[in-house]
């Protein structure tokens, strides 16, 4: 559950949390602790937003512990887990950081989907497979996809990150930038320790402060963690049982449909309208076979389960027909769709299917710099509102299709270099 890297195709728990594998309704804080907001340091270096004077987090601390007092939280519960935590610039500097060389699509989708991973989720199919048997039939989540959730978060429980989380949800939530979401996080956490089930020292993660096997964010983990293993506490970082079990619940009230699979790589054709493309133009399967939407081993089947086609990497890239409910589902976990790709593709993986095998554009991405001039000409020139900041989520895909469209190149949403020299030209 990450911002790790600004892919190609799109930004990320949930979708504002960090995975440990780097390779995601509690009653708000009063104002006090969340509307402050902190004083910048003097001589922040050039080019950088200053980072916040750390001298005013103990008085901020200390009103955020009042906050959780009247909120019910227990003052034994408010002393193990926040004494001796401090200001950690470490956590705002990960939080801020937007790399400027940006990912390929395929190339991410080689990294995150590789034999070790692979082989790895195969080994822990068999040996967690009467506990993966008996979440299947109670949540209807098909075991090979709760596993590649596991791979993607925390390589299977192997790099679950050593960021203390209260110390990384105050920073986060004293910095201010998501103030009100990381006070949220916070108190969530200090309820997860004042009910009992688990130990301020078990709350280790992220610098995000996303925990445990499957990297739940505190308030996911206090709405959906499950006892997996009968030991009356529901701990998602030393229990399996607990971690798998949970990540099932949270993916069935996420929609996840048993009666379908995830989708599978496709190949279109050559008079495909790519203005039909993403989710929001979900349609029966059957509607993409008649169009002449084929899998790679042959026609699609009928159906009429709601499907839509993707194309990550636009048009000279790989296409995927992904049904609706379980891509939303898997988009609620993480808002990535490189990552949602990723998770599908890995669960095919861990039942035998062949390794992706194109096809593989040769061109790069646009780095942050790029993307940035590109929505700027967008919103100049009249064709968008942009906020220019240097991500392609799905404004910005909606926005490049439409100057795709205006200059008269194929409108598959992804942004390129010749897309900016014709807007320049303009």
């Amino acid at each position: 559950m990450r911002p790790v890297l600004v892919l190609a195709a799109g930004v990320s728990l949930l979708a504002l949390t960090a995975c440990a594998s780097d390779v995601t309704p509690v009653a708000p804080a009063s104002a006090a602790a969340t509307a402050a907001a902190p004083k910048t340091a003097a001589s922040p270096s050039a080019g950088e937003r200053p980072l916040p004077d750390a001298s005013g987090f103990p008085a901020w601390l200390d009103r955020f512990r009042q906050d959780a007092l009247a909120a019910g939280i227990s003052k034994a519960t408010l002393d193990r887990s926040l004494t001796g935590i401090r200001f950690d610039d470490a956590m705002v500097r990960r939080d801020r950081s937007q790399p400027e060389t940006v990912q390929a699509f395929v190339d991410y989708f080689d990294r995150a989907v590789n034999p070790t991973r692979v082989a790895k989720g195969q080994e822990m199919l068999r040996t967690h497979a009467a506990l993966l048997d008996r979440i299947e039939r109670q949540y209807g989540v098909p075991r090979e996809v709760l596993v590649a959730f596991w791979g993607m978060e925390t390589n299977y429980g192997s790099i679950l990150g050593g960021n203390n989380t209260f110390q990384a949800l105050a920073t986060l939530a004293y910095e201010g930038r998501r103030g009100p979401f990381f006070t949220g996080e916070l108190m969530a956490a200090l309820r997860l320790v004042d009910l009992g089930w688990v130990q301020p020292d078990h709350l280790v993660g992220s610098w995000a402060g996303a925990v445990g096997h499957t990297q739940f964010m505190p308030s996911v983990y206090l709405k959906y963690a499950v006892d997996g293993d009968g030991d009356g506490r529901r701990d998602l970082r030393t229990s399996v049982a607990d971690a798998l079990t949970s990540a099932a619940r949270f993916l069935q009230a996420l929609g996840w449909d048993k009666s379908v699979p995830w989708g599978q790589q496709v190949v279109l054709p050559a008079s495909f309208d790519y203005h039909r493309t993403d989710l929001a133009n979900a349609r029966p399967v059957r509607d993409w076979r008649a169009m002449g939407v084929r899998g790679l081993g042959g026609p699609l089947p009928v159906g009429e389960a709601p499907a839509a086609i993707i194309v990550p990497q636009g048009h000279t890239g790989p296409a995927f027909l992904v049904y609706a409910a379980n891509f939303k589902a898997t988009t609620g976990w993480n808002a990535a769709i490189s990552y949602a790709l990723a998770v599908g593709h890995l669960s095919d993986r861990l039942k035998g299917a062949p390794a992706f095998a194109g096809p593989r554009p040769a061109e790069a991405p646009l780095t942050r710099t790029q993307v940035i001039r590109l929505q700027t000409l967008i919103h100049d020139q009249g064709i968008a509102s942009l906020e220019p900041d240097g991500l392609v989520g799905r404004g910005t895909r909606e926005a490049v299709r439409l100057a795709q469209q205006a200059v008269g190149l194929i409108p598959d949403g992804y942004p390129t270099p010749e897309l900016i020299r014709k807007l320049e030209a303009r």
